[in-house]
């Protein structure tokens, strides 16, 4: 069986990245041919940006045993940030290039991994007749603010609709250029002016640079919906690693025998580290330091706990964003008497062995994240928000649950944390069983020759 991954570029090399769909990818390649589709429209690719245009031949690299089949396309394929959408002929144009590609790879089965800039490669291997598989990492999809929080900061309740997701668009628009920019395009002359610019190649390129939008919040979204329908009703299957992400596809018409949960895999390496005695209580964050992480709340929570002794918080990911910065120069090694750690990213198994508690202060439906998988596997409680995507997983004794986005619920869940964790023997916790990377290949297959069988 020929498999076609299609994803967001990932060095399989680099310790620095989700490995993921690397660890996807490594346990199919044991029981069927799987490649790996990619665009390198992200910041992690890191070989030589191929032209803009539309290659006839996608460029193939083998790096670490994967074979990756690159193709290069104009930004205009791509959705931007504002909760763009591709127009109309750009999407035609996407698809039927997408036909090209798909003839001349061959795939029985097409998953995509990341919507990003490659969603419409599904409609084109519908069109083919290809089985066509999908797995949410975000919720973009559905979401054109990919993150299932509203354009005023609450938490979503995953329900979608035209005119309540186009209102959400426009809330969240903060800086005065875009507000003015979706004004403008609410009347029928800001629409035309803005639509014929968008029409000249070069001007085209301005307004994708500058995240411009040309339609309304709702035609953006009504159009995006109706594709989105299209294209998911038509769908073989949909791997998601939650509950509430079978509630969440099932109101676009999937029927619920495709759509299956599927947790993250991940292979616990059985060896020993040297671990330090240490008298501090060890809480750790591991992950990429960005607003949406929520790395600031933790600080915010743990300035409420000047009480609170002896607890070091450690930060495994630093980057030299502003965000990031920002937080190292206000809370360089303490806050309030808490010591504070800053580490580069580097291997995270030691460090889970040497935590008392790994933390995920997320502000959006963060999807089950990996580091959640991490751990479990690990053994290692969780302190996390309430999310509908995270919570089912922090159940017997596993996890400490806060109010999302709220820095004094956190303090509290960090203080009985505090208190519970070291009194604990380790037959009260339950940890849910992860499976292996060899398993959840297994488990993969299952679902595509079924998918075969019935074509």
């Amino acid at each position: 069986m020929n498999v076609l991954f299609a994803s967001r570029y990932v060095n399989p090399t680099n310790p620095r990245t989700n490995h993921n769909i690397i660890n996807q990818v490594r346990g199919l390649k044991k029981i069927c041919n799987v490649e790996v589709l990619t665009w390198p429209s992200n910041d992690l690719w890191d070989h030589e940006i191929p032209l803009e245009t539309p290659n006839t031949e996608p460029l193939e690299l083998i790096i670490d045993n994967i074979v990756f089949k690159v193709i290069s396309a104009p930004n205009s394929w791509n959705e931007v940030a504002g909760g763009n959408i591709i127009s109309d002929e750009a999407w035609e144009s996407a698809v039927n290039y997408g036909i090209d590609i798909l003839l001349r790879l061959k795939p029985d089965i097409f998953h995509l991994h990341h919507r990003m800039g490659f969603w419409w490669l599904l409609e084109s291997a519908q069109r083919l007749g290809i089985p066509t598989v999908y797995t949410n990492y975000d919720w973009g999809i559905a979401c054109l603010r990919t993150t299932l929080v509203t354009g005023t900061g609450e938490l979503c309740n995953g329900i979608v609709n035209p005119e309540k997701c186009s209102k959400c668009i426009r809330d969240g628009r903060k800086k005065p250029m875009a507000r003015i920019n979706e004004k403008v395009v609410e009347f029928d002359i800001g629409e035309t002016i803005l639509g014929a610019i968008e029409k000249c190649n070069y001007l085209n390129q301005i307004i994708l640079s500058k995240n411009i939008v040309t339609r309304s919040a709702f035609k953006r979204t009504f159009k995006h919906q109706q594709r989105l329908f299209n294209i998911l009703t038509k769908l073989d299957h949909i791997f998601t690693p939650s509950e509430f992400g079978k509630k969440f596809f099932s109101q676009f018409g999937v029927r619920n025998d495709r759509i299956s949960k599927l947790t993250w895999p991940y292979d616990r390496l059985e060896e020993t580290f040297d671990v330090p005695l240490n008298d501090q209580f060890i809480i750790t964050f591991i992950g990429r330091v960005s607003p949406d992480k929520g790395v600031h709340l933790i600080f915010e929570a743990l300035e409420n706990l000047p009480n609170l002794t002896s607890i070091c918080l450690r930060i495994l990911g630093i980057n030299d964003s502003e965000y990031c910065i920002n937080l190292q120069n206000k809370y360089p090694n303490k806050v309030n008497q808490h010591t504070v750690e800053w580490v580069q990213w580097s291997e995270i198994k030691p460090y889970l062995a040497s935590t008392d508690a790994l933390i995920i202060p997320s502000i959006w439906m963060d999807n089950t994240p990996l580091t959640l998988i991490e751990a479990i596997v690990y053994k290692v409680p969780i302190i996390a928000p309430s999310l509908p995507s995270i919570s089912e997983y922090l159940e017997n004794g596993v996890g400490y649950m806060f109010n999302f986005n709220d820095s004094v619920s956190l303090s509290k869940a960090i203080q009985t944390a505090y208190s519970e964790i070291k009194k604990k023997s380790s037959t009260n916790t339950i940890f849910p069983k992860i499976l292996s990377v060899n398993e959840y290949a297994i488990e993969l297959m299952k679902i595509y020759k079924s998918i075969c069988i019935k074509e």
